[in-house]
């Protein structure tokens, strides 16, 4: 009998391949759209910049590191509730694993943020770089914000447009406070959004359902 191996879904491998056309419009707005749009948006109001300032706390994984850990300890060994310490376990991981892929790709690339360019002229790539004005891309924030609301938006579909919105809402706060270009936040969401995907195709975060109903 035939095993199939999640990874190697059909829908693994679009959202995989997915990440041609990400890379792609990342190295189009780092041409074209990436400065002209980071110099628009200085230009907004202070009233709103000091909004958007709020909203992009949201985007910060240590509360949600926390949250999720506790959360899965409390199913896992209180409550003892399958369906819910499995799906914080997998907001849990997805956040993590997604943070520390992006944190890679930031050292490696070595892209200068917007504030170095506003304040000392540089834009392109320095690689190897792990100082925060040379770490812009992709943008880590997002990667929480788009992992967290593909999990939640599995978990609780009547939501799924809240989930979504409220993301994209957070990876545009990014581009608000001057601390990413457009092509940060696209590729940053694109590589959470993959890393949950793949968990969630994994035997512990799978389609597998017991007694304890299980996700």
């Amino acid at each position: 009998m035939e095993t199939k191996v999640p990874f190697l879904s059909t829908p693994a491998r679009r959202l995989v391949a997915a990440g041609v056309p990400v890379l792609l419009f990342a190295a189009l707005s780092y041409h074209l759209l990436d400065r002209p749009l980071a110099a628009a948006v200085r230009g907004i109001e202070p009233e709103i910049r000091d909004v958007f300032q709020v909203i992009t706390l949201l985007g910060d994984s240590t509360a949600y590191i926390v949250f999720f850990s506790l959360v899965t300890l409390y199913g896992a060994f209180v409550l003892r509730d399958g369906r819910l310490w499995r799906g914080s376990l997998w907001a849990l991981a997805s956040v993590v694993t997604g943070g520390l892929a992006a944190d890679a790709v930031k050292a490696l690339v070595g892209r200068w943020r917007p504030k170095a360019l506003f304040e000392g002229g540089y834009y392109g790539l320095e690689p190897f770089r792990t100082d925060y004005l040379g770490t812009s891309f992709p943008s880590g924030h997002a990667a929480t914000v788009f992992a967290l609301a593909y999990v939640l938006a599995e978990l609780f579909p009547s939501y799924r447009a809240f989930w979504w919105a409220a993301a994209v809402v957070v990876g545009l706060s990014r581009l608000v406070v001057g601390a990413h270009f457009l092509g940060d936040v696209v590729t940053g969401a694109y590589v959470c959004v993959l890393c949950a995907f793949l968990l969630r195709k994994t035997v512990l975060f799978g389609q597998r359902r017991d007694k304890e109903g299980d996700p």
